[in-house]
């Protein structure tokens, strides 16, 4: 499971205006933003961006290749929308022992949500 703070997924990359009341801090990126590293070092091994995108990409195009990477491998049911993360605690207990020497461990997640179905 994912949570996301906003309506739609992207995170800090979809770009918001900043709102004028100043009640709520403004996070997203700048309207302007282009990433500095190169678009082959920022992509997953599993899922190339296309080769006619610029090298350093503005802020709409790592949104549309995030968009585009949930909708590739049927990731939206799993990314609950406007749920922002307040507290992150590992439980106690054993850890789970997995191949290749890596442990997972299980943790309790605290978050804030504007539906009342959670």
């Amino acid at each position: 499971v994912c949570f996301e703070a906003g309506s739609d997924i992207g995170g800090l990359w979809r770009y918001t205006e900043p709102k004028e009341d100043g009640e709520e801090v403004h996070s997203s990126v700048y309207k302007s933003t282009i990433i500095n590293t190169t678009k082959e070092m920022m992509c997953y091994s599993d899922f190339p961006l296309p080769a006619d995108w610029p090298t350093y990409l503005p802020n709409h195009l790592v949104l549309r290749y995030i968009e585009s990477y949930a909708d590739h491998f049927h990731l939206r049911p799993y990314i609950r929308l406007n749920h922002r993360v307040v507290s992150v605690r590992r439980c106690d207990g054993p850890s789970e022992p997995q191949p290749h020497g890596a442990v997972t461990s299980r943790w309790e997640v605290e978050c804030e949500s504007e539906s009342r179905d959670d």
